[in-house]
């Protein structure tokens, strides 16, 4: 199984299909090829993949949070090396047991979109200390997934010792401010226990540096990285080509898996309305019909990036996707899980909670 295949944040991959026309089939094996060498390379370090399954695929955990912590740089202009000094204090706070994908960066926007950084800033974030905003390129950004109650606690008393932070923003649920900064920020690294996990051009030459007391550092040649390390932050603006490039991850075949249509076996939604009941009601779709929950799923997979890709004896792809619906003024998150069978081009719903 692979959880995440990043091809919006990862060119390579599409110069691979593209520039060198590849097939389907060729682009497969190569996916292949480099994901068992992936695993190699983590086996070789002693550490398993399924452990880093919580920082790479989105959580629909009600005690689980996505943070975004905002520095400016401005009030200290003295301090070159921001980003280090600040990711030192962050890990100091983060539990030593816990998993978490970090994405970082300067709010660096064309001019002609200022005004409207600005407008979607001032509308997000939540001030701690006061900021004047001259130019986006002044903030500094930490996201952070997988966090747990009291690691927001910890991070959200501890940061104000640090003079350039100035307010966080709760990216648990979609807003869009993080439909923006999904395209801004770059993975950083990944928290995996004591060991942190980053991208480099080689063994030998690394950007980043993680000395951290505590922690054990773990460089990762970036290409690995990039395409199966890096989560993708949810975004509303859908990058439709790594949908289906990730389908083609795992079988030798390119579909456009958000033209498929999808059936739903007849007694599949009296089971989840008597078996999920809880979720059904909050989401509020216990007068759903069958073609209501089809219509409705497929638009959440046009919509939503798809994880835990893998395929069965029979050839049929499964994968899951996360999704957001509003409820009574309320936001929830969903999962659902499904099946696409290449011999009669349909998906099947297997399960929804």
């Amino acid at each position: 199984m692979i959880f995440t295949f990043n091809v919006r944040d990862n060119i390579i991959w599409e110069i691979i299909r593209n520039h060198f026309n590849t097939t389907p089939e060729e682009f497969n094996n190569e996916i292949n090829l480099h994901f068992e060498e992936f695993l190699d390379y983590l086996k070789n370090r002693k550490i398993e993949y399924k452990q880093l399954k919580s920082a790479l695929i989105p959580n629909r955990d009600k005690d689980k949070y996505e943070l975004l912590f905002c520095f400016d740089t401005n009030i200290n202009p003295k301090i070159s090396c921001y980003g280090q000094r600040i990711l030192e204090l962050i890990f100091s706070l983060l539990n030593s047991k816990t998993v978490h994908s970090i994405h970082t960066g300067d709010f660096i926007i064309e001019d002609i979109y200022q005004r409207k950084a600005h407008e979607l800033f001032f509308n997000n974030i939540k001030y701690v200390k006061k900021s004047i905003w001259i130019y986006s390129s002044q903030y500094y950004f930490v996201y952070i997934n997988n966090v747990t109650k009291s690691e927001r606690k910890q991070l959200l008393e501890e940061l104000l010792q640090e003079e350039m932070y100035i307010g966080y923003c709760d990216f648990t649920f979609n807003n869009d401010l993080k439909d923006l900064l999904a395209y801004v920020l770059s993975s950083t690294c990944i928290k995996k226990g004591n060991k942190i996990l980053f991208p480099c051009v080689s063994l030998d030459e690394c950007f980043y540096s993680f000395k951290y007391k505590g922690y054990i550092e773990v460089p990762i040649e970036q290409e690995l990285y990039f395409s199966f390390l890096d989560y993708k932050i949810e975004s509303s603006l859908i990058y439709a080509i790594d949908v289906n490039d990730s389908i083609n991850a795992v079988v030798p075949f390119y579909i456009d898996i958000t033209t498929v249509d999808i059936e739903i076996e007849s007694n599949k939604l009296d089971y989840l309305k008597m078996n999920k009941a809880n979720i059904i009601k909050r989401s509020g779709m216990e007068n759903f019909k069958e073609e209501d929950l089809c219509k409705l799923l497929k638009e959440k997979i046009r919509q939503n990036y798809i994880y835990n890709l893998d395929y069965d004896e029979w050839g049929n792809v499964r994968f899951n996707i996360l999704f957001e619906i509003l409820c009574l003024d309320k936001k929830i998150k969903m999962l659902a899980a499904f099946k696409y069978n290449p011999r009669d081009n349909k998906i099947n719903l297997i399960t929804l909670f």
